[in-house]
């Protein structure tokens, strides 16, 4: 029956009083089988407790509907820390899985949830076999360069060796105000001259005019062409340096314009180095000593 609303000084027949009161309330009784004696024709809607069961139905039309089955809920106490999350374990079975550390992230391992762990900087995630790891990128890409040197050229001698060097697959090099006081040259060995490679390069040599230079079986890297007082400015990418048979480079020096003899060298080449690992990189004026400049070598 619908909601009915009484008003004051409306007859209250039995028909009403069972209609929209003892059929559209919660009736208590003790068990089942007291219920379906007292109710032999329940009406859709009706609404029982049962004392021993603890057990609150409601009449479908057809069959008692449990309203709510404390015993299965899951309460609230499974929880116990913001970002908690309830896993099902099993037919009909829940357990907390705890929130995890912060940049980890939820994975199904071995039918179960749980997380991933997050990996350090510069790490990537990959999969293998179908397993999601942490892994650190080979090296050589944007953002994996490691500064190994940051120092002044040493000065007063006929020659620079920078050390220190190795155990890097690439280099980057930064060269910044390289000066002599003497003539005109600048060449670069990778190692010494007794350990240092084979080179083959090309380059453009570029002043008043432009000409295009080929160095074939040398071992050393012309850098730049400038007069004394002047400076050489640049850059050099190594590449494969850890590789046993060779690696190629490429290389853009500049420098402090003055005359003829003052040109930028734009190139690059292959070195053949019979093994030996990259641990030095030796700066040779043609003439004179070396009188300053700051150099910054990076490795990935």
């Amino acid at each position: 029956m619908p909601y009915k609303q009484f008003t004051n000084g409306s007859p209250l027949p039995a028909s009403d009083l069972q209609n929209f009161l003892m059929d559209q309330s919660v009736m208590t009784f003790a068990n089942a089988t007291a219920r379906t004696a007292a109710l032999a024709t329940p009406k859709e809607g009706m609404v029982t407790w049962l004392e021993d069961s603890n057990r609150l139905d409601v009449w479908s039309g057809s069959d008692w509907i449990l309203v709510n089955d404390n015993a299965a809920s899951v309460p609230l106490s499974t929880v116990t820390t913001a970002g908690d999350l309830i896993v099902g374990t099993g037919n009909a079975t829940v357990s907390r899985l705890g929130i995890g550390t912060n940049g980890s992230i939820p994975r199904v391992a071995s039918g179960s949830l749980s997380y991933l762990a997050p990996g350090t900087n510069g790490q990537v995630l990959t999969v293998a076999s179908g397993v999601p790891s942490w892994v650190t990128p080979a090296g050589g890409g944007p953002g994996n360069w490691t500064l190994i040197t940051n120092s002044s050229f040493p000065t007063g001698g006929g020659s620079a060796n920078i050390t220190g060097l190795g155990g890097y697959t690439n280099y980057h090099v930064v060269v910044n105000g390289l000066a002599a006081n003497g003539a005109v040259r600048w060449v670069m060995r990778m190692n010494s001259a007794t350990t240092g490679y084979n080179v083959a390069s090309y380059d453009v040599d570029n002043g008043l005019g432009s000409s295009f230079i080929n160095y074939i079986d040398t071992s050393e890297i012309p850098i730049g062409r400038v007069t004394s007082g002047g400076q050489i400015h640049g850059s050099m990418r190594i590449f494969g340096a850890n590789s046993t048979a060779r690696c190629s480079f490429d290389y853009n020096f500049g420098s402090t314009l003055g005359n003829s003899n003052d040109k930028t060298r734009i190139g690059g080449g292959v070195a053949e180095k019979g093994g030996a690992a990259l641990t030095s990189l030796l700066f040779i004026p043609f003439t004179g000593n070396v009188t300053g400049g700051t150099i910054q070598v990076y490795g990935a």
